[in-house]
């Protein structure tokens, strides 16, 4: 049976790696990895692509932005023909027999190009809040989801501009009843953004995407 990986996004678009049983595929951007991948979002260790009999999983290694599979993020997962794995801005299509199409390395995708994730675009009506994680909202890649309720959701995630970790609330489409309300309460976040003081959570910005509004904060440590 053949098994392959192709990096379909990101600085090695194009590349496929024949997969064989009983290997192990580690994936990340140093020198110990089996892929070396130019891709500074990437851990030098992100994750390992492990082959036994049937079943081909992936693992993440401790990576710093986590590894996630058709945008939702996780630890090990079996993968099936036509998943997609991303890790940092990298994307893995992993396949089982002929491949239709598999991109030509030309077809390199630099930082300032790069597509969003995987996951929907935020834009999507359709588009869950779950569904988000992985994505992006403005300047923030949305890595995991640490807090949920019933007014919107919280994400530990990365201002890709600054290159810091913070918080990103993101509220659901029916929050608010109509866009002026919804202009109303981004205004009134943005108010909040001079307040500096140790007992409140500091605001970085606030707006709307798509059938979402969100705000940035900063980031507690729980």
């Amino acid at each position: 049976m053949t098994r392959r990986l192709t990096v379909i996004a990101g600085p090695a678009a194009g590349t496929v790696y024949e997969l064989v049983d009983g290997q192990i595929l580690v994936i990340g951007r140093g020198a110990d990895s089996d892929t070396t991948i130019d891709d500074n979002r990437m851990s030098r260790i992100h994750c390992r692509i492990i082959v036994d009999g049937d079943s081909t999983s992936v693992a993440d290694a401790g990576s710093s932005s986590g590894t996630f599979v058709g945008g939702e993020k996780t630890e090990e997962h079996v993968l099936q023909p036509g998943d997609v794995v991303m890790a940092g801005r990298t994307q893995f299509r992993y396949d089982l027999g002929d491949v239709a199409h598999v991109p030509s390395a030309d077809a390199t995708i630099s930082d300032d190009d790069m597509p969003a994730p995987v996951a929907t675009p935020a834009s999507s009506p359709s588009t869950s809040l779950v569904d988000l994680a992985g994505s992006m909202i403005h300047d923030y890649r949305l890595d995991e989801i640490i807090a949920r309720g019933n007014n919107g959701m919280v994400y530990r995630a990365t201002d890709t501009k600054k290159d810091m970790v913070c918080a990103v609330k993101v509220m659901p489409p029916t929050f608010a009843s109509d866009d002026d309300q919804k202009a109303r309460f981004i205004r009134a976040m943005k108010t909040m953004m001079p307040i500096k003081h140790d007992h409140i959570v500091e605001i970085y910005n606030a707006g709307k995407e798509g059938v979402f509004c969100w705000i940035a904060m900063e980031y507690v440590e729980v």
